[in-house]
């Protein structure tokens, strides 16, 4: 299966010029937020979905891209700014001056976790509760400002699971991608306890958002994104997303793509 995704592949990049990124050229650069399970450095490798897919884009596509995992800050400024050429982003209406969307690549839905002794199963029903969030996302932007609870922002995954299982707050939302990973016990820095996850309720989802790959404004790799835009679109790379989503516990994230 991989010779035959490789030789279509170069086939359908042949058609839009070179399929590799020359020495003259320098070597672009893949922005990774450093968020597990979408990106994170664990015993000095480099892991996550996102990092999976950049690295399908380089096996494929024979870019040799570097793949950078950098804290969500610095990779909204460094693509700004053209010091990274692509990133992966959900398609917000904020983020459409920053950078250039290029290809989607599944769609997945933020979590409101909740315990079963306190169950969240709408919206509304957060309304003066104590809900941990990380400080930017969908919820941030769309959702908390019609709400009347005592948010408080929280930059790590494992202390809102723990935030939880010890009462301090009611709930506390994620991107699903995380709460399926941490659901297998993914994350080497901090598991769940197995008898505690009988404790949770199940997630309560909002509506799923596109995850795009993007590429900098100031980019000089803008006809490497052409490329990259048709080999996204191509059924045999969409296999290999699928593939890559469903080792994170996400078999249908890229049903949207259909």
């Amino acid at each position: 299966m991989r010779v035959l995704l490789l030789s279509i592949v170069s086939i359908i990049l042949l058609a839009f010029g070179r399929s590799t990124v020359s020495a003259d050229e320098g070597r672009p650069h893949f922005a990774v937020i450093n968020w597990f399970p979408f990106g994170a450095v664990q015993n000095g490798v480099k892991k996550g979905l996102f990092v999976d897919i950049a690295r399908a884009v380089n096996d494929v596509s024979g870019t040799n891209a570097e793949i950078m995992v950098v804290p969500l800050p610095r990779v909204f400024r460094g693509m700004q700014k053209g010091i990274f050429d692509f990133t992966f982003t959900y398609r917000a209406p904020e983020f459409e001056d920053k950078f250039r969307y290029i290809a989607d690549i599944g769609c997945l839905s933020t979590a409101i976790i909740s315990m079963k002794e306190n169950p969240v199963t709408r919206v509304d029903q957060l309304n003066g509760k104590r809900v941990a969030h990380p400080p930017v996302g969908d919820f941030v932007r769309r959702i908390l400002p019609t709400l009347d609870l005592e948010g408080i922002v929280v930059q790590n995954t494992a202390d809102m699971f723990k935030m939880a299982l010890h009462g301090r707050v009611d709930a506390f939302v994620v991107n699903e991608a995380i709460w399926q990973t941490y659901r297998q016990d993914m994350d080497s820095d901090y598991q769940v306890p197995t008898k505690r996850w009988g404790e949770f309720h199940d997630p309560y989802f909002l509506k799923p958002l596109r995850l795009s790959l993007s590429i900098s404004l100031l980019s000089r790799y803008q006809s490497l994104g052409t490329r990259m835009t048709t080999l996204f679109e191509t059924p045999e790379f969409r296999k290999e997303l699928k593939i890559i989503f469903e080792r994170y516990g996400l078999p249908n994230a890229t049903a949207c793509l259909s």
